[in-house]
């Protein structure tokens, strides 16, 4: 199979897991080339002509089977008839479309351009699903596939075992405090709620509970800003982390941050979603929590002497994360799932 990602980016450097995943496959042998685009936003009209221009053409001459645009959900991409004239130029060629961010009901929907490159798509991988389906299904488009956004692997790759439980402190979060402008959106409530919950943590834990980000300066547990490459001794070190992903109604969906922390051997305490114990099992991988009640129980049932099974979910999380949605594996997940659509079209004409 030869293979044309249209990475969004500027470099194999921004998407180090991803890029590395598919270079990986090919030195299996499960892909036989792995060729490259980058695209970014607030391209002109004239930059996006040429992008596609250069795509189609190397399709022919590199003889490419899959092309699989990568995060294509900027809403100012200008889609046209260049798809149509990929097909055109290279009839039986296969597309793939992903899409990485999360999606409203109501507002902050999906953008056009990514529901005119998904229709034209043979394979949709959505990291949400549920509703987002349901709304994409409406838009004409098909063959949709939970594909989780998983963790880098390559950045993260120095973190190995989850430390001892006699070094584990502090209950840790990493976000910034921040508050969209739109009252309107589902964000700017789950955004409300959440800064909410920080402080209620931190007017009850205090010192113990470690707080990360720009914005929370007057509240005493803040710590400032956490660099990225610290998060993941931050994470193995902490006794539990508390996700605070303010998109929690985005059925299915997870953000990588919490795949990271699970991945660094954290316990993972977080808002219950629906769908996304087809992923990770609830109490099994991790604690989420329906109301504020519910968060501070289970935090304090592992402060109060619950923390060496707290650190075995933490393990048994940190197992399934790697073993199932590190970028790796997740392109190794979707060579197959094209591997299987090439079949299946194979043998049934």
């Amino acid at each position: 199979m030869n293979l044309l990602v249209a990475y969004q980016g500027k470099e194999a450097e921004d998407h180090p897991g991803k890029f590395s995943g598919f270079e990986h496959a090919v030195q299996l042998g499960t892909l036989q080339r792995h060729s490259s685009m980058f695209w970014r936003r607030n391209r002109t009209a004239n930059q996006w002509g040429l992008f596609w221009d250069e795509l189609i053409e190397r399709v022919v001459v590199e003889q490419i089977d899959w092309v699989f645009l990568h995060h294509f959900a900027d809403r100012n991409i200008p889609i046209g008839d260049a798809l149509v004239r990929l097909r055109r130029a290279q009839p039986n060629v296969r597309i793939a479309t992903n899409l990485a961010d999360p999606y409203c009901r109501f507002v902050h929907r999906v953008p056009q351009s990514f529901v005119q490159a998904a229709r034209m798509s043979d394979i949709v991988f959505l990291t949400g699903f549920g509703y987002l389906a349901k709304q994409l299904a409406r838009s004409g488009v098909r063959n949709m596939l939970l594909m989780p956004i998983g963790y880098c692997d390559v950045r993260l790759a120095k973190i190995s075992l989850v430390q001892p439980v006699a070094q584990r402190e502090g209950i840790v979060f990493v976000g910034n405090r921040r508050l969209g402008r739109n009252p309107t959106h589902e964000l700017f409530w789950n955004g409300l709620k959440r800064i909410r919950l920080v402080e209620k943590m931190d007017r009850r834990y205090g010192k113990h509970f470690h707080l990360y980000g720009n914005g929370w300066g007057k509240l005493p547990s803040a710590r400032g800003p956490l660099p990225f490459d610290l998060q993941n001794a931050t994470y193995a070190a902490a006794e539990m982390v508390f996700g605070g992903f303010p998109g929690a109604t985005y059925e299915y969906y997870s953000s990588n941050r919490n795949f990271i922390a699970m991945s660094s051997g954290a316990l993972m305490v977080d808002f219950w979603v629906k769908g996304l114990e087809q992923l990770v099992k609830p109490s099994e991988h991790w604690l989420p929590f329906r109301t504020d009640k519910e968060l501070l129980q289970n935090i304090d049932s592992i402060l109060d002497g619950g923390m060496a099974q707290a650190s075995e979910m933490a393990l048994r999380g940190q197992q399934r994360v790697r073993q199932h949605f590190s970028d790796r594996i997740l392109n190794e997940t979707m060579i197959q799932i094209w591997r299987d659509f090439d079949a299946d079209r194979a043998s049934n004409g």
